[in-house]
Order: structure tokens, then sequence, then C-alpha cells
């Protein structure tokens, strides 16, 4: 039995330099520029819980075969995505203000309570699995050590 909470983000066309800058530590105190174009994102939760059986397809002298089959309940918890053509702009240190301009898209799909934090159970289900191989070749292992 497994259980797990999962997420990923995806961004695409992030300036580099302005990820560089937002990862300073000191980042409200210096000013820096927003240049972006063609920028997207995607993020998704999710929650899991599986079964799992494995065993030995075969072991002969030098070679060595396992398969596993993990069969899983998913629930979901909220998606996020973005989009943008354009969007520029600046953040004033002394001012402590941004001032930008272009468009940006969104839509959220989230599993969240009245207090915002995340309800597994309000989300959407589904089911899933996995399949896994692993295959080894033991040219020097001597038979009964």
């Amino acid at each position: 039995m497994s259980t797990r909470v999962r997420g990923y983000l995806n961004l695409r066309e992030v300036n580099g330099n302005l990820f560089e800058t937002l990862q300073d530590g000191d980042i409200l105190n210096k000013d820096f520029n927003i240049d972006m174009e063609n920028l997207n994102g995607t993020a998704h939760a999710w929650g899991e819980a599986g079964l799992t059986y494995g065993f030995v397809v075969m072991n002969k002298k030098n070679h060595f075969l396992k398969a596993g089959v993990t069969a899983k309940y998913l629930l979901g918890a909220g998606g996020f995505f973005m989009n943008s053509n354009n969007i520029n702009g600046s953040y004033d240190s002394v001012a402590e203000t941004i001032s930008a301009n272009g468009d940006l898209s969104y839509a959220a799909a989230n599993s969240t309570d009245e207090d915002d934090d995340f309800d597994f159970g309000n989300g959407s289900s589904s089911i899933g699995g996995d399949i896994g191989l692993i295959y080894e070749y033991r040219p020097e292992l001597k038979k009964g050590s």
C-alpha cells in the first residue's frame, strides 16, 4: 500500500534574469524589470493511494528480471493555468510599487474548503496505474553465495 500527495508546475518562456532576481533573498530592496513574451504555465496537485504487486519473472545464471504493477486511486486537488502574450514592467524598491502593462489570462480549478485548506474530497477522482520491469545482467554472480 502506498499513499502520497503530488504536484507539478510547468512554466515556459520565463525571463531568466527575472527568475534569478526573484530568487534573491533581498529582492524587495532592489529595483528590477519585468519583460516576458509568450509566457505560459500550468500547475496541478493531486493525492493518490495505490496497491502494488511485484514478482520475479526470470532468475537464471546471469539474467534476473522482475516485474511490478501498481493500481492507483487518484484524487484531484486543483489546477492553475496562465498565459500571456506580453508583460512589461518594473519594480521600484523605494516606492515599493510594481508598474506593469500587457495581458494575462488565467484560470483556476481548486478543491479548497472555506479556510482555503486543500480538501481532496471535493476534487475529481480517477483510477490509474504504473507498470515496471527491472532487468539485471549479473555476469559475476556465483550461485549459492
